[in-house]
């Protein structure tokens, strides 16, 4: 890989990595799929019910100006093609911040109106408070 590819791809393994070992030393026997065709990236059971908890691993930018975390909740089909959500294809987001070294579990369908999610550490400047997505409320 050259450049601006192979970043990405450091990034996104940073990313996998650590929300991989959050849900390790939270307890869960976490499963790797083989291969890179499915729309998840790790996975998990629930004990209790059998059902399979499939994660899509993003890495999340840390703005201070606007006090959010931002992250893309869609990919492009062949790199450069159509928006596709993963509503359907996986129940949450784990999403890795490395300036703030933490992880959230976020589920895939609270935000499908937009193509960036921002999840809020401070309040915000106009003391809006509907559609907020307070960080604070899917840390692990």
């Amino acid at each position: 890989m050259i450049g601006k590819d192979k970043e990405a791809a450091r990034i996104g393994l940073a990313a996998h990595t650590a929300v991989l070992h959050t849900l390790i030393s939270r307890g869960l026997e976490v499963l790797q799929p083989l291969g890179d065709h499915l729309r998840y990236d790790l996975a998990y059971y629930l004990e209790e019910t059998g059902e399979l908890v499939r994660i899509q691993c993003k890495a999340g930018r840390y703005d201070h100006n606007k006090g959010c975390i931002f992250f893309k909740n869609f990919n492009r089909s062949g790199g450069g093609g159509k928006r596709r959500g993963y509503v359907g294809d996986a129940e949450y987001f784990g999403v890795y911040c490395s300036e703030l070294n933490k992880v959230y579990l976020v589920p895939v369908d609270i935000a499908t109106y937009a193509s960036e999610v921002s999840l809020r550490f401070d309040h915000p400047k106009n003391n809006q408070e509907k559609k907020i997505i307070w960080a604070r409320d899917y840390e692990i």
